[in-house]
């Protein structure tokens, strides 16, 4: 589902905002809002606490910015994603999944993340 969505108006005092672009890719989903907002997200990418893994975004954010990205496991309410080797760029983000338990913490691998970018698109 891609294209330009359009662009809401409001008679009295012009354009007010709204969705300017939305579309997917095998890297996610996109939404590109009128004011520059971009917010991309992935479901069921696979993560684990031993090494990074790299998100590429569906779309590029603006160059020279970075976004704000985290994630939670989509199999265990225990797990989230947090930043982890080359961290965050305008086209990668580089995560590692963590899991918290009360005095401990266990290695897992191939648990299904959804993750989320919230940036510029222009500036």
């Amino acid at each position: 589902m891609s294209g330009v969505i359009g662009i809401r108006t409001d008679n009295r005092s012009g354009t007010i905002g709204g969705v300017y672009e939305k579309g997917s890719n095998s890297n996610g989903e996109y939404v590109k809002f009128e004011d520059g907002t971009m917010i991309c997200t992935i479901k069921d990418i696979t993560g684990n606490s031993g090494t990074s893994v790299d998100w590429t975004y569906p779309a590029s954010f603006a160059s020279g910015t970075e976004p704000t990205c985290g994630g939670t496991s989509g199999t265990d309410d225990q797990r989230l994603a947090a930043s982890g080797g080359t961290d965050v760029t305008n086209t990668v983000w580089s995560f590692r999944g963590f899991k918290f338990e009360t005095g401990a913490h266990s290695a897992f691998t191939g648990a299904n993340f959804n993750l989320s970018a919230i940036g510029r698109w222009y500036v």
